[in-house]
């Protein structure tokens, strides 16, 4: 008989055999393997998603992953001949029907280092041998949709069996996991193909402050995490709070740090004056209740730390009304800034074309000398400045769009938010950079033409504010 609520409760025997623990995000508290692998994020995987007869599901995703830190990754790979980029395989299958709520996806992430990877035409293109084992992967992904229907004649049990058989002889590193409805995810520690070599790289890792295993784990977990989520309510750059946890004995504690890091992420994004990132917040206040109650009905009797959510929503809705009327007021003020810019353009070039009129009939000079004068100093720089009245209303629209940029990274104590203020003011500041080249290169260019007309333009004016 069907369960009525998914069921992700372990013996003291599963949780030891699952040394790390974590949390893939859903708001209803059941989340749904149909979609697990149908992701854009980092980049489009490719995938196999198909059920038998019996309601069995089996899951096959691959997709490159970018995991080096490196400026010029491409540079540094072909100089030192190693690589930050690695193909992940997930194949799982369900243990029983998916139908039900208590089923849960049981497999292995598989690890692939990839040489001098390329891409040309959307293509890999690599010189490594281990390319051979993406290209097997997308073949059997290619396998799994060639028949849209399986039978009893035919399984994909079948097709999942064989290339999981080659990838257990030929991927060098694998991570166990397993998925319940609810998105708790249970992670193993990783197993190596040369258990010598594995062995070699931990204490390596050992000897500079690193805990390798659990860094490959993490890595196939945040592989799991984009593949079978979508970042609906958050920044996927940023979505690093609900990280892998270390399983502890009363299955309790990494609970309350998942609930700490989603609680204090919402604290910290009702600081931002911009109502969009708070929009998003009440979605990660749907997530901590979500993950709550999940954990509530596998835990009881025992008890997680509590959060008066219905109070803290309520705050971040009162700050996104308060953003809003503030953005309002801000919008009102940088729409007099465009109407004054617009105006002064305008009128500059009006007033520029009435003192220039003077100047073409020579017959009047003696009846306005002082206009004529004046209208001949314009006319002789008019093309100066009737650039400056143009320019005015560009330089206000990014005067305008500094502010908001400003307005939105008005505090950066929280660093789960930081990245996403990093690349606006990266942008930012290219942008100023080329204004200053372009300036630079252009009184290079038209210094001979502007200098003749700068200075008598800078006397002149001088001598007729002391007319």
């Amino acid at each position: 008989m069907e369960s009525e609520d998914p069921d992700n409760a372990c013996s003291d025997e599963q949780l030891a055999a699952w040394p790390y623990s974590a949390w893939v995000s859903t708001a209803v508290g059941r989340l749904s393997f149909r979609h697990v692998g149908d992701t854009d994020h980092p980049v489009r995987t490719n995938y196999a998603n198909r059920v038998d007869p019996a309601d069995i599901r089996y899951i096959l995703v691959r997709q490159i992953r970018k995991l080096s830190d490196a400026t010029f990754p491409l540079l540094t790979d072909t100089l030192t001949g190693r690589s930050g980029t690695f193909a992940f395989v997930l194949a799982a299958q369900s243990d029983k029907a998916t139908s039900r709520n208590d089923a849960k996806l049981i497999g292995r992430i598989s690890i692939v280092p990839i040489k001098l990877y390329l891409r040309f035409l959307g293509k890999a293109v690599t010189t490594h041998p281990d390319t051979g084992i993406v290209a097997k992967v997308d073949e059997a992904i290619s396998e799994l949709h060639r028949l849209r229907s399986y039978g009893p004649a035919r399984s994909p049990e079948d097709d999942y069996s064989r290339i999981g058989d080659y990838l257990a002889q030929h991927v060098p590193i694998h991570v166990e996991f397993m998925l319940a409805r609810d998105g708790v995810v249970r992670m193993n520690k990783p197993e190596f193909r040369d258990a010598s070599l594995g062995e070699e790289s931990v204490n390596q890792a050992i000897t500079i402050g690193v805990d390798y295993p659990r860094y490959l784990a993490e890595q196939a977990y945040f592989f799991l995490r984009d593949v079978a989520h979508a970042h609906q309510h958050h920044e996927p750059q940023t979505d690093t709070l609900l990280g892998l946890q270390e399983t502890d004995p009363e299955d309790v504690e990494w609970r309350n740090r998942l609930l700490y890091a989603l609680h204090h992420h919402v604290i910290g994004q009702r600081r931002i004056r911009n109502p969009e990132p708070l929009i998003r917040t009440q979605g990660v206040i749907a997530y901590a209740r979500a993950f709550e109650a999940c954990s509530t009905r596998a835990l009881h009797p025992k008890q997680l730390v509590t959060f008066e959510a219905d109070a803290l929503s309520q705050s971040v809705s009162a700050s996104i009304k308060s953003c809003e009327m503030r953005s309002l007021a801000d919008e009102r003020n940088s729409a007099k800034r465009r109407s004054m810019a617009i105006w002064f353009s305008v009128a500059a070039i009006s007033i520029l074309a009435i003192f220039v009129q003077p100047r073409l009939g020579e017959k009047d000079s003696d009846v306005f000398p002082q206009l004529f004068d004046v209208s001949v100093v314009l006319a002789h720089n008019f093309l100066i400045l009737l650039g400056v009245a143009v320019l005015v209303p560009p330089l206000v629209s990014f005067w305008n769009w500094a502010d908001l940029i400003a307005s939105r990274a008005e505090s950066f104590r929280n660093t789960l938010r930081a990245p996403q203020y990093f690349f606006p003011y990266f942008i930012s500041s290219l942008y100023f950079l080329l204004g200053v080249m372009l300036v630079s290169y252009a009184f290079h260019v038209y210094k001979t033409l502007v200098e003749p007309f700068l200075m008598p333009f800078a006397l002149q004016m001088i001598r007729l504010m002391g007319m």
